[in-house]
């Protein structure tokens, strides 16, 4: 084992680590459960994973701190893994990474969807996809995606009649194997994106609410997000939406696959989805970037998206209203006033870009 007690995080921590969406158990709960796992698996008895651990979703499983009998939640320590991987730049957390890695390796092989589909893509994140560590995950992942079957009508390819199952993550599985394919940058790999996205697309539609808790998959972002950062967590304020948790993923992959196909009208109303519906960073970003493409950026629905994406961190965007200020200072038949008050707004907007403002007249940038 690459861990110790000794890397538990303490009690402050799981205090602040509860901000995840969906965290709804006390402090002390999780850190019971942190331990429990703890010296069950640093005793390594044989078939501990099996008789300790119980997969049903119910995270009030009591946590017994000695370890003795099924104690310990599958729901609660998907929870404890992702708090820790998370906020893994705290002090309190930062030999905690091994001990995080442990809990989502053994969900996986116990066939815990979430921590399958949060492996598979941490595993894209690092472009480590068919490395040996991720090779069990991926093969509970195929499994999934097995029973979901990706709606064609030829049966070797899925199981179109496959009735939707809230522990498959169904939805999220398919964005997932979407995603996977429009990394290979091909045009085949693109069709078979588009043909998983609408799996998910359908799946995400009739999927229903139910009493059953969803612990995040992983932390939605943009398709490079790391569980590690953010997955990164990229942007809090995003709807949680526990039945279809990748969402602005499926509209940010529909989105660039159109804009390759150069259908930017199509691809302008999947961003929207990402921007406006689900209020992204990446989604404002990409926005902006269509409108430039189809002749707006002159309007204000161009400039809304980039001070949204701006304001949530995005420094490109940031950086893209610099120059725009710098430009519109150099238009002729401008006061003093005015053209100093749009040089002070660039200074502000190359400040936030982390960029050096260009001398008066230009439109260079250092970054």
């Amino acid at each position: 084992m690459r861990f110790t007690r000794e890397d538990i995080p303490p009690p402050q921590f799981w205090e602040r680590a509860k901000e995840l969406p969906g965290a709804d158990l006390s402090a002390d709960e999780y850190q019971k459960a942190a331990r429990a796992y703890v010296d069950i698996a640093l005793r390594n008895t044989a078939g501990w994973r099996e008789r300790f651990i119980a997969v049903d979703d119910d995270p009030h499983i009591n946590s017994s701190e000695d370890g003795k009998g099924r104690t310990i939640s599958a729901y609660t320590l998907h929870y404890v893994a992702l708090m820790i991987m998370m906020t893994r730049t705290s002090p309190s957390t930062k030999t905690a990474g091994h001990l995080a890695m442990h809990i989502l390796h053994t969900l996986s092989g116990l066939g815990y969807a979430p921590s399958t589909l949060t492996l598979m893509r941490m595993a894209l994140a690092r472009n480590l996809l068919g490395e040996p560590q991720f090779e069990p995950a991926m093969e509970k992942f195929e499994s999934i995606l097995r029973r979901i079957g990706d709606s064609s009508n030829s049966k070797s390819k899925g199981n179109p009649a496959y009735k939707v199952s809230e522990s498959d993550y169904a939805a999220d599985a398919c964005t997932l194997r979407a995603i996977i394919y429009e990394r290979e940058n091909t045009r085949e790999g693109d069709v078979n994106a588009l043909r998983w996205l609408g799996r998910a697309y359908g799946l995400g539609q009739t999927t229903t609410a139910s009493t059953a808790k969803h612990p995040p998959a992983h932390a939605e972002g943009s398709q490079n997000a790391d569980t590690t950062t953010s997955t990164e967590p990229d942007d809090k304020n995003n709807p949680f939406d526990p039945r279809w948790q990748w969402k602005v993923s499926f509209a940010l992959g529909v989105g660039r696959i159109r804009m390759r196909r150069g259908e930017l009208e199509k691809a302008r109303d999947m961003f929207a989805m990402a921007s406006s519906e689900l209020d992204n960073a990446d989604g404002y970003l990409v926005m902006a970037d269509v409108l430039e493409k189809m002749g707006e950026a002159d309007t204000n629905k161009y400039v809304e998206a980039l001070e949204k994406a701006a304001i949530s961190g995005k420094v490109e965007a940031a950086r893209k209203l610099g120059i725009r200020e710098w430009d519109r200072a150099t238009e002729a038949g401008l006061s003093k006033w005015e053209k100093r008050k749009r040089q002070v707004i660039a200074e502000e907007w190359m400040a936030i870009a982390g960029s050096m403002a260009p001398t008066d007249g230009t439109t260079q940038v250092v970054v």
